[in-house]
C-alpha cells in the first residue's frame, strides 16, 4: 500500500491539531482545549475532586460482532446451530449444561477464537489513563483488548474493569460512579457475562435500565468526553446514545473518519515510515493526543533548562520512584531494577566512535546500565526552539558512565548513547507505552533520520 494512502488516514488528526484554514479553526481551539485540561495537574487539595474526562468507545475496527464471536466459539466446542435459534443460545445453552465444567470449557474455546493484539490507539489511550489525564473509559465491545492495552501499562491493582452482567445492575451502577483508579466500563458485558454467568439469560442493553443510565447522567455531567466511532463498523445506536447522554459535559471532542483532501503537516511528515494500513483515525488521533499532552505539560513543569545529569543520577536512589535494590546472599549480591512492572528491556551496542540519534520519547522513561567502561552518554532537558547548533550545543551536557553505572532519563529528556574509544553496550529498561514507530523525535543524527524543521 503506498505511503500516501496510508498517511491519509492521519491528515484529519493534523489538521485539528495544526489548526490550519478557517473550517479548522474551531476544532484546533476545542483540541486545544482538550490538551490544555488533560495536561493539567491534579489540585493540591485531596478533597477538591477534578472532573472526570471519559473515553467513549465501540468496538476496534475488525473486531468480530458478538453474534460473529458466538459463532467462531460454537464452531471450536463442535457445536451444530439449529435452524432459526442463535449461536449464543446454542452455546449458553450447551455450557450451563456442563455445570461447573462450563466455565472451563468456555475459556479454552474463547482462547481459540479471541483477538490478543490491540491497536496502537488503545496502548496510547492506557498511556494517558497511567498519567492520570482520563479515568474511565465507556466502551461498548466485548473483546478484551482495552484490557490488554492496560495490562501493558499497569499493575493489575493500578485499574479496574467493570463488566455488566459480572454482578447486578444496582452495584453495577455505584461502581460506575466511584472514583479512585482508571476504569474500563463494558456497558454491555462481554461473552463471559454473556454465556456464562448469566446461565440462561443475556445481558440487556444498557439503555435498558434506569440505574445505569442515571448514573451515566451523573457521570458526564462537567466532564470532559473523547467520543469515537473512527475505524469501528456497525457500532449502531449505543455510541450515539451516549454522546445524547454526553451533553451536560463540560467539553464533548468527537474522532471521525478522516477527510481525504486536508493537507499533510509537519507531524504526519515525521512518520512517513508508517508501512502498517492498520492504523485507525482513532489511533492517529490518540498517539497525537498522548504526544501533544506530553508536549504541553512538559512545558509547565520542565526544569527550566537546568543541569539534568546529577538529577537522573540520583533519581536511582534508595526511597525515589525509580530506586535500584540491592540484595546480598551467602553466595554474593544482586541487584533489582523491577519487579512484577511492565516494562521492555534490550542490550543496546553502540559500535567504537558511533553514536545513536540524539533523541527522546514523551510516552516511556528509560533506564541505562552500563555494562561496558567508557559508555559516553549525552543530555538535555532543553526545548530547542531555536534549533540546536550541532554536536557541542551548550545546551548539551555529557557524562560518562563505568561498568555498573546506572542512569535513568525521564520521558522528555533529550538523550544520546556513544562508543568515544571502543564498542560499548548498554542494558536498557523502558517504562511506559514502548512504541517504536511514533515515540520517537531526533534532533541530531549520523544517518539522515532526523526529524525535518518543515
Amino acid at each position: 500500500m503506498p505511503d500516501e494512502d496510508i498517511l491519509g488516514q492521519f491528515r484529519n488528526v493534523n489538521q485539528r491539531f495544526s489548526g490550519a484554514g478557517t473550517a479548522a479553526r474551531a476544532d484546533a481551539e476545542r483540541l486545544n482545549l482538550l490538551v490544555s485540561r488533560l495536561a493539567r495537574q491534579p489540585p493540591h487539595d485531596p478533597d477538591e475532586v477534578p472532573p472526570r474526562c471519559i473515553a467513549l468507545l465501540t468496538a476496534a475496527s475488525g473486531v468480530p460482532s458478538p453474534e460473529d464471536a458466538c459463532s467462531a466459539l460454537a464452531g471450536v466446542l463442535g457445536l451444530a446451530v439449529p435452524r432459526g435459534r442463535s449461536a449464543a443460545g446454542a452455546v449458553r445453552k450447551y455450557l450451563s449444561g456442563k455445570g461447573p465444567a462450563g466455565g472451563q470449557l468456555f475459556w479454552r474455546a474463547y482462547s481459540a477464537i479471541v483477538p490478543v493484539d490491540p491497536p496502537v490507539g488503545y496502548a496510547h489511550l492506557a498511556n494517558l489513563a497511567a498519567m492520570g489525564r482520563i479515568d474511565l473509559v465507556l466502551t461498548t465491545a466485548w473483546d478484551p483488548l482495552l484490557e490488554v492495552a492496560f495490562g501493558r501499562v499497569f499493575r493489575p491493582s493500578q485499574y479496574r474493569v467493570l463488566t455488566r452482567g459480572e454482578f447486578d445492575d444496582s452495584g453495577f451502577a455505584d461502581a460506575l460512579l466511584q472514583r479512585g483508579i482508571p476504569q474500563i466500563v463494558k456497558l454491555n458485558g462481554d461473552l463471559h457475562s454473556n454465556l456464562v454467568t448469566r446461565g440462561d439469560r443475556e445481558v440487556s442493553p444498557f439503555a435498558a435500565e434506569p440505574t445505569i443510565m442515571a448514573a451515566l447522567v451523573k457521570t458526564f455531567s462537567g466532564a470532559t468526553v473523547i467520543a469515537s466511532s473512527s475505524g469501528r463498523e456497525n457500532h449502531g445506536e449505543d455510541l450515539g446514545l451516549l454522546a445524547t447522554l454526553a451533553a451536560e459535559a463540560s467539553l464533548v471532542c468527537n474522532v471521525g473518519p478522516a477527510a481525504s483532501d486536508d493537507p499533510y503537516y509537519r507531524w504526519l511528515n515525521r512518520h512517513i515510515r508508517i508501512t502498517s494500513n492498520a492504523v485507525t483515525d482513532f489511533d492517529a488521533f490518540m498517539i497525537e493526543l498522548d504526544r501533544q499532552v506530553g508536549l504541553a505539560a512538559r512545558h509547565r513543569f520542565r526544569q527550566g533548562g537546568r543541569a539534568v545529569r546529577g538529577e537522573m543520577i540520583r533519581s536511582l536512589e534508595p526511597d525515589t520512584a525509580r530506586s535500584v535494590g540491592t540484595f546480598k546472599r551467602p553466595w554474593g549480591s544482586g541487584e533489582v531494577f523491577t519487579t512484577n512492572e511492565s516494562c521492555s528491556v534490550r542490550v543496546i551496542t553502540v559500535d567504537e566512535a558511533q553514536k545513536i540519534s540524539f533523541h527522546r520519547h514523551l510516552h516511556r522513561d528509560e533506564l541505562f546500565v552500563a555494562l561496558d567502561d567508557g559508555v559516553g552518554v549525552d543530555i538535555s532537558d532543553d526545548e530547542f526552539e531555536d534549533g540546536v547548533t550541532g554536536d557541542s550545543d551548550r545546551c548539551i551536557e555529557s557524562v560518562t558512565l563505568e561498568q555498573g553505572s546506572r542512569l535513568l532519563v525521564p520521558r522528555g529528556i533529550w538523550h544520546r548513547l556513544r562508543g568515544p574509544t571502543a564498542q560499548v553496550r548498554v542494558l536498557e529498561i523502558a517504562f511506559g507505552v514502548y512504541d517504536e514507530e511514533f515515540d520517537i523525535d531526533r534532533l541530531l543524527d549520523l544517518y539522515g533520520r532526523a526529524d525535518r524543521a518543515d
